[in-house]
Parts: structure tokens; sequence; C-alpha cells
């Protein structure tokens, strides 16, 4: 294997096991394809026997599915973590985010690429599934960003204006892939969230009605799959990165939430350890509906 990726973790660590694994997996994903990586490659560029490793993650698939989670997820939390300061203008943290979102496309662009040319979605439901998942996650990631750069007025607009943005990136990335013109990415994403300021500026001012807000999206556009617990504990872990908080909150809800993950990875966990950790964190009003869906899902 040749290519070094960056390595973007999580806020909560994972085993380094697991996390050795998922880069590894990456990796090859990469660069052999799905079909073409076989568990014993992995393994053994781990350092680890096949038995070992299929005690981490009991099939290619589901190897495939957690390094798609946690490669998205991880980007997800880089993009919150770059865009803290203060000083920053909501315009300017979607521009930040923006190129966050492109490098990060860039850098992984053959894994992304392999999921449309040789997964077995019809074969799979699971994969299927994964690849609506991850789609709506971005969408959502998108919708999250949008109404906090433009705030309240716009969501009447706030799908149209979803659509839009990705229509924009998506065309912007080809070109720079599949035509071979390259392209600043700073450059990109400026011009970007420019030509939306001027998108939003024109349909706040003249109030056409919006095309989506009483159309019911494409199945795609929303989750297809119910999300797993693990999901939903996953979202209080970003809601926490997300959220405009101090220093010292930011820190201390951290740690709430890393006891919180390992309490329910116990064996047995402990009600009431878990209902005390949500509600500590629940305390922050920002935090409250990611606290309320875990505490729905796991109590």
């Amino acid at each position: 294997m040749t290519h070094e990726f960056s390595r973007k973790e999580l806020t909560v660590p994972l085993d380094p096991k697991k996390l050795q694994v998922l880069h590894m997996a990456l990796t090859f994903f990469s660069e052999k394809g799905y079909l073409s990586t076989s568990m014993q490659e992995i393994a053994a560029a781990c350092g680890m026997s096949k038995g070992s490793l299929y005690k981490l993650f009991p099939s290619k698939e589901e190897l495939l599915v957690q390094t798609f989670d946690y490669h998205q997820e991880a980007m997800f939390e880089q993009a919150a973590r770059q865009t803290m300061a203060a000083e920053l203008r909501p315009s300017e943290r979607l521009v930040e985010r923006l190129i966050v979102q492109i490098d990060d496309f860039l850098e992984k662009r053959a894994f992304i690429s392999m999921q449309f040319r040789e997964l077995p979605v019809q074969e799979s439901e699971k994969l299927a599934a994964l690849l609506r998942r991850n789609k709506q996650r971005m969408r959502q990631w998108h919708y999250d960003c949008l109404r906090e750069a433009y705030g309240e007025p716009v969501q009447p607009y706030i799908w149209d204006l979803v659509m839009i943005y990705q229509g924009i990136l998506k065309e912007y990335l080809f070109i720079h892939l599949q035509e071979h013109a390259p392209l600043s990415v700073r450059e990109v994403a400026t011009y970007l969230v420019g030509r939306m300021d001027a998108i939003v500026h024109d349909l706040l001012t003249t109030s056409p009605p919006p095309l989506l807000q009483h159309l019911a999206l494409h199945d795609d556009c929303r989750p297809c799959v119910p999300p797993t617990k693990q999901d939903v504990l996953r979202a209080l872990g970003s809601a926490i990165e997300r959220a405009t908080l101090t220093v010292a909150c930011r820190d201390e809800a951290r740690q709430t939430y890393e006891l919180l993950v390992q309490e329910t990875e116990a064996a047995e966990p402990r009600r009431f350890l878990i209902r005390a950790l949500l509600s500590d964190l629940a305390a922050e009003p920002a935090l409250q509906l990611a606290a309320e869906a875990v505490r729905k899902d796991w109590l």
C-alpha cells in the first residue's frame, strides 16, 4: 500500500487496534477496491491474525460500513473543530467547513468513487442502506451548515438551498477531477459561498414560493433506514462539537460523552448512570435534542 491518508480521528477515541484497522481498510479499499481486497491482507498489514480481525469486524461488509461511517464522522468533527473561532462570521465559517469537505473529498476520492463503481448494492441490503445513510448524513450536515450560516429567515427555502449548494459543489468537483482543471480549494469555497449569499439575498428580497417546502422529497432525501442506537449516540458526539459552547463547557461535555460511550459499551450498561450522564448533557440547551434522542433509544 502506497498512499498515506491524514489521520482525522474522532474526539472519543476507539480501541487502538480497531482504529488501526479502519485506517488500513481505507487504504486497501482505495487502492485495490472492495472486491479485490481480502480480510487476510488487511489483517497481515495490521500485524494480526485473520481470526483477531474477525473478532473486531465480523465480516468484510461490516468493516466497509464502519470504515465509511468512521471517516465521514471524522470529517464532520474536523470541520466543527476548525470553525470554533468566535471571530468567524457565519459566512466565513461556512467557507472553512466547505474547505474541509473539499480537501477530504480530494484526498479520499478513490475510496468515495469506489462505492459507485463496484459495491454490490443489488446483492446486499446492508451496503445499499450504507449508501443511503451516508448520503442522508451529508445532506443533513449541509442543511445544518446552511441553517447556521443564514439563520431563521431562510427556513422556508432551506431544502431548495441544500439542493442548489450540493449541485454547484458536485459540478465543480467533477470539473476538478474529470476534466483535469485544477482549482484552488479556497477559491472554489469562497466563490461558492459568495454565490449562495447572492441566492439567499434574492430569495429573501423577491420571496418566490419555495419549490420543496410542501413537496415530499424523494426517498433518498430522507433516512431510508432508521438510525441505529450507535448512530444516535454518535450524533450526540457531533452535536457537542458543533454547538456554540465555551471551551470549559465543551471539554466537560466531551468527558461526559466519553463516559457515556464507555457505559453503553459495557456488558451490562447501568441505566441509572446513563440517565445521569444524559441529564448532565441535556442541561446545556444546545445539546437537549440530541441527548433526548439518545435517552429514547437507550432507556
